[in-house]
C-alpha cells in the first residue's frame, strides 16, 4: 500500500515520464491518466493530507480530478471556485486519499483492513459512489463478530443501511463473541445505547452486563478519568438502565452485578426483593427477558430406516451441502443415531467428541457465520455401529419466516 513521508516532502510517482513519452506510449485516454497519477508533471494543484506533523503533499490535476468528483469540480470549476495552489485536507490519512487518486486516475481500487474505513470516508466525502460501494463490499466480507460492533458505529456515521443491517444480522446471532470483542470497547455512547436496547440480542444478560462494565472502563480513560466505579457508572450515565438486571438469574446476580458496585444500594435492595417478594417494587430497569433470536429447523428427511437399509458408514464421511437464498446463521447440525448401540461422533475443530444414543437425532451446536450460497461440503465422521439413515430427502425446502434451502448432491 502507500507509504507515508515526512512532512513537506514531495510524493512523487516512480515514472519519470517526459512529455514525448506521454503522447506517444499509449492511445487510451484513461490510461494516459493513470501515467500522471501522483506525478508532479503538469500539476496545478497540490494537497497537504493527514494530521500535523504526518501530512504528504500530493500533486494532482484540476481536470481528471473535476471529471471523477463532483466535489472537486465544484472546487475548482464552480461558482464559489478559489484559485489555491495547495489545498489542506487534515481529516483523511494520505494512504485513503491516494487510494481514491488512483481510483480516478486509474480506474483502480485497491483496499485493505487497516484503511478501508478511512478510504469509505474519503470517497463519501469527495462523492465518489463507485468506490465507496466497494468499500462497503468489502466491509460485508470481512464482517464477522470481532468487528461488526465497531462497523455497525461506522455504518451509521457513514448512513449506509445495508451495511447497518448486516452488522445487527451478526451481532444478534453472535451477540456474546460480539460484546467480548475488543471493538466493542471502541463504540461511541450512542451506538452503545442501541445495542443494549435491542430486544433480539442473543447473549445471557450476564455477559451483557460485564461487556457494559468494560466499556465503562474504555470510556473513563478515553475521559481520563480515574476507573472507579463511581465514574463507571457516571460513564454509563442512563445507558445502565438498559442493561435487563432483573432478568439475570437471581444467583448470576448476587454473584456479579450486586457485587459489582456500580448499583446503588437502593437499586440492588429492590432487585433483591423483586426476585424473592410476592410485592415486588417498581424498578427503572426492564424486567422482561430479552426475546434472542427464533431459531428455525430445517428438517430435510420425512422419515429414517431402521434395521433396513441402514447408513453403512465403514470409515466414510457423512456429507450435506446445501445453499440458503439468503444470509443465515447455522446453530447446529442434526445427525441420526445408531440403531444399536452408542456412536462416537469425531470432529477435529472447535466441536467437540459426543456420545449419540441409540436411536436419537441429536443437535451439534457451535455457531457459524454461513457465507453466501453455495457453501463448503460440511463433513463428520462416524465410528461405531450401524446408523439410522434419512429417507424422502427433500431437495427443496422453505421454512415458516420464508427462508428458502437447497440441498446439493456432494461430489466428491
Amino acid at each position: 500500500m502507500f507509504g507515508q513521508t515526512q512532512e513537506g516532502s514531495v510524493g512523487q510517482n516512480l515514472l519519470n515520464t517526459s512529455p514525448d513519452a506521454l503522447s506517444s506510449s499509449e492511445k487510451n485516454g484513461s490510461l494516459r491518466n493513470s501515467v500522471m497519477f501522483n506525478n508532479e508533471m503538469m500539476a496545478d494543484v497540490h494537497f497537504v493530507v493527514g494530521p500535523p506533523g504526518a501530512t504528504q503533499r500530493v500533486p494532482g490535476h484540476k481536470y481528471v480530478l473535476a471529471v471523477g468528483s463532483s466535489v472537486f469540480h465544484a472546487m475548482f470549476y464552480g461558482e464559489l471556485a478559489e484559485d489555491k495552489e495547495e489545498i489542506r485536507i487534515p481529516d483523511v490519512e494520505p494512504p485513503s486519499f491516494l487510494a481514491m487518486l488512483k481510483y480516478i486516475y486509474c480506474d483502480e481500487i485497491e483496499l485493505c483492513a487497516d484503511t478501508v474505513l478511512a478510504t469509505l470516508y474519503a470517497a463519501k466525502k469527495y462523492m465518489v459512489p463507485h468506490l465507496a460501494r466497494a468499500c462497503v463490499g468489502f466491509l460485508e466480507t470481512s464482517l464477522s463478530a470481532r468487528n461488526a460492533c465497531v462497523l455497525l458505529s461506522q455504518s451509521c456515521l457513514f448512513e449506509e443501511p445495508d451495511l447497518t443491517q448486516r452488522c445487527w444480522e451478526v451481532i444478534d446471532a453472535q451477540a456474546e463473541l460480539a460484546l467480548r470483542s475488543d471493538g466493542f470497547c471502541d463504540i461511541d455512547a450512542q451506538t452503545l445505547e442501541s445495542i443494549l436496547r435491542r430486544e433480539t440480542l442473543n447473549a445471557k444478560e450476564t455477559a451483557v452486563f460485564e461487556a457494559a462494565l468494560s466499556w465503562a472502563e474504555a470510556e473513563c480513560q478515553r475521559r481520563d478519568l480515574p476507573p472507579t466505579v463511581d465514574n463507571k457508572r457516571l460513564v454509563l450515565g442512563k445507558a445502565v438502565y438498559l442493561i435487563r438486571i432483573p432478568a439475570m438469574a437471581l444467583e448470576d446476580f448476587a454473584n456479579g452485578a450486586a457485587q459489582s458496585g456500580v448499583l446503588t444500594l437502593t437499586e440492588t435492595n429492590d432487585i433483591f426483593l423483586w426476585h424473592t417478594a410476592s410485592r415486588k417494587p417498581d424498578l427503572l430497569f426492564c424486567t422482561r427477558p430479552r426475546a434472542g433470536l427464533a431459531p428455525q429447523r430445517c428438517h430435510r428427511f420425512q422419515s429414517c430406516a431402521y434395521r433396513s437399509n441402514q447408513w453403512r458408514y465403514r470409515g466414510r464421511c457423512d456429507s450435506i451441502q446445501f445453499a440458503a437464498d439468503r444470509r443465515v446463521f447455522v446453530a447446529g447440525f442434526g445427525l441420526y443415531g445408531s440403531s444399536c448401540g452408542s456412536t462416537f461422533l469425531f470432529h477435529p475443530g472447535s466441536f467437540s467428541v459426543l456420545n449419540v444414543c441409540s436411536g436419537e437425532e441429536f443437535q451439534l451446536y457451535g455457531p457459524q457465520n454461513l457465507p453466501e450460497p453455495p457453501p463448503p461440503p460440511r463433513t463428520r465422521y462416524l465410528s461405531g455401529h450401524l446408523e439410522l439413515r434419512g429417507t424422502s430427502g427433500e431437495e427443496h425446502l422453505q421454512l415458516q419466516n420464508k427462508v428458502q434451502f437447497y440441498f446439493l448432491p456432494f461430489l466428491g
